[in-house]
Parts: structure tokens; sequence; C-alpha cells
């Protein structure tokens, strides 16, 4: 049996024990704090480099994404993390149907806004909407959302009513 020097570490891995010196342990700490901070670096430009969704741009809206709604709002209220320009917006049912929804003119940037909605009955909604940042690109969003409570409040014919 062969001894190391007292001033020797011993680490044992995977069944075999190695001997490193003072300064071996001291190089491998450095290096394995070395490629951590490369791992981080990596990682901090590759979140960089993933685009910002509209999505990831709401500060807040009244209606959020899996919402089940006993009446639909009356608009569709919507705050941005910053001013942008609503391009347009839709909502579309689960019969497929869609319809463009009136956005302000003229287009300015501001962080929020207030989308009228027809009256929604009972289903599945989608709201789209397409947004530019000012020195930016076009982003997309959407928010899904549910209408289960709608109640007919008139005897009147409700054909012009969006589903």
């Amino acid at each position: 049996m062969t001894s190391a020097p007292a001033a020797a570490r011993a680490q044992t891995r995977r069944g075999v024990t190695w001997f490193m010196s003072p300064l071996e342990t001291t190089s491998c700490r450095r290096a394995g704090r070395a490629l951590t901070s490369v791992r981080s670096l990596v990682a901090a430009v590759a979140l960089a480099a993933v685009p910002a969704t509209a999505e990831s741009l709401v500060e807040h809206s009244n209606i959020v994404a899996g919402d089940v709604l006993d009446t639909a709002p009356a608009a569709f209220e919507i705050r941005f993390t910053q001013g942008v320009i609503l391009d347009e917006a839709s909502l579309q049912t689960d019969s497929g149907g869609i319809l463009e929804l009136t956005v302000p003119t003229p287009a300015t940037a501001r962080p929020a806004f207030a989308i009228p909605l027809p009256e929604l009955r009972d289903g599945d909604y989608v709201i789209s909407w397409r947004i530019t940042i000012p020195g930016d690109r076009v982003r997309n969003g959407q928010v899904d959302f549910i209408v289960v409570g709608y109640h007919d409040h008139s005897e009147h014919d409700h054909s012009d009513h969006f589903h």
C-alpha cells in the first residue's frame, strides 16, 4: 500500500481513491467556479435572446387565460408594461366564427386599452391581438376564456348577438 503525503487530500469517486495536493485541490475548485460562471453567463444570454411575447408584456387584464365567466364584460380591458400600439384585435368562438374588434384610432402608443365586446352567449372564446412596441417589432397575444352563465334578459330576438 502506498501512502500519500500528509499534505495531500484523498477523495474517493466510484470506488477509486484519488490523492490531490493542496495546489491541485485549489485549481479544481477554481475550475469548478469558472465553469459555474460560464454556465450562468450562457443561461443569461439564452434568456435574453428569447423574444418577449405579447402575453409577457401584459401587466393586467380583466379577462385572463382560462377564465370561466358567468357574464362577459362589456369590454376587454388590458394594460401593458409599456406603451404599445394596438394594431388589431379579434374574437373567435368555438364554432370558428371570427369577429374583428374595434381598436382605437389614431394608432398611438399607450399602455392601456378598453376594447368593446359584443354580448357573448355561453361558449368558448379566444381574444387575439397584435401590438407594435415603438422602435421594436410586432408581437401577438391571446387569451382564451369560457362564458357559462349567459341569461337572456329580454324577450327580443338575439340574432344580432355574436356566437
